[in-house]
Parts: C-alpha cells; sequence; structure tokens
C-alpha cells in the first residue's frame, strides 16, 4: 500500500514524500521478500529524480544483493546502477558495469547502444563504438535515442554530414516521420 502511495506522490511530483513512504515500507518489508526489490528499485529511481546518486547506487546495490531479485531483475537492476554511476561523475564504475552486462550478451541493443553512447562520449574506441550502436539502431529503427547515439558518434569520427540524418530523425524533424 505504502509503495503504491509513493507511485502517486511521485506522479504528482511529491518525490521527497514518496520517498519517505518508500523507506519506511522498506521497514516493514522482510528482507527476503520478492517486494523488497521492487521497493529498493522504486527508491532509487525516486533518488535519481532529484540527483541524490549516492542513494541511488545504494538501493540499486542492495536490491541486486537480494535472493529474490531474479537474472532480468539484476539485468535492469544493473542498467539503472550503470547511469546512476555515470550520473554522479564515475564513468569508470559505469562503464564497468555496463562492460560486464556487454561481454554476457553482445547482442542486446540497450547495452549496445549506452556503451557505444558512453565510449563515443569520452572520444574512445569510436569505431567500436559506432558498431555497437549500429546493434542498436537495427533492432529499432526509430528509437530516438538510438538515432541520437548514432548522430553523436558519427559527429565524435568527424562525419558531420552523416551525423545530421539521424540527430534530426531523433528530434523529430517532418522530413524523417
Amino acid at each position: 500500500l505504502l509503495a503504491r502511495l509513493a507511485t502517486i506522490e511521485a506522479v504528482d511530483g511529491k518525490l521527497e514524500v514518496a520517498e519517505k513512504l518508500l523507506e519506511k515500507s522498506l521497514q516493514g518489508l522482510a528482507e527476503d521478500s520478492e517486494l523488497v526489490v521492487e521497493t529498493r528499485v522504486r527508491l532509487a529511481g525516486i533518488y535519481a529524480r532529484q540527483d541524490k546518486w549516492d542513494g541511488a547506487i545504494e538501493q540499486y546495490l542492495l536490491a541486486m544483493e537480494s535472493p529474490k531479485a531474479n537474472e532480468e531483475a539484476v539485468r535492469l537492476i544493473r542498467m539503472g546502477l550503470s547511469n546512476a554511476y555515470v550520473q554522479s561523475g564515475d564513468m569508470n564504475k559505469g562503464e564497468k558495469v555496463l562492460e560486464d552486462i556487454y561481454a554476457e550478451d553482445p547482442t542486446d541493443p540497450g547495452v549496445n547502444n549506452d556503451l557505444g553512447y558512453l565510449y563515443a562520449d569520452q572520444g574512445k574506441e569510436l569505431e567500436k563504438a559506432e558498431k555497437m550502436i549500429r546493434i542498436a539502431v537495427e533492432s529499432q529503427p526509430d528509437n530516438p535515442a538510438y538515432l541520437d547515439s548514432l548522430g553523436w558518434v558519427l559527429f565524435k569520427l568527424g562525419r558531420n554530414e552523416e551525423a545530421l540524418e539521424p540527430l534530426k530523425k531523433a528530434n523529430g524533424d517532418p522530413e524523417y516521420r
């Protein structure tokens, strides 16, 4: 019930209220409860929306350690954890998390996009980054996030003219609808 109330408060923009409700909810749950993982992930998301990256990281790590976290949940939690590390300024940890996921499944479009974008943003492994991002774009050719990443890596490679098309398409240019 507290988690549902927290969701309503968060949608209404009352993030601090949602945070308190989720923290209270965790106090009433047994650590081996399936709801613990879901509640910790929700709380991590609330922290992230408030730029409280240390809190988000802590909740993601605790959620991953739960015996009730299944394989798919852990993969999604790790994606969130990577983002939290990057947003907190720790690119190396964020990158490492994504590289570990990529090593397990180099075909995952989301991981290819996120890791490729991190590489491109730092100006490293640009050819590899382009290949990774193209895997993501091929899986979802109209995904604006993937198209934006493709435009960015092409720009970083100095292929400015080629970068324009995916960037325009990502930003809803009527020519590409």
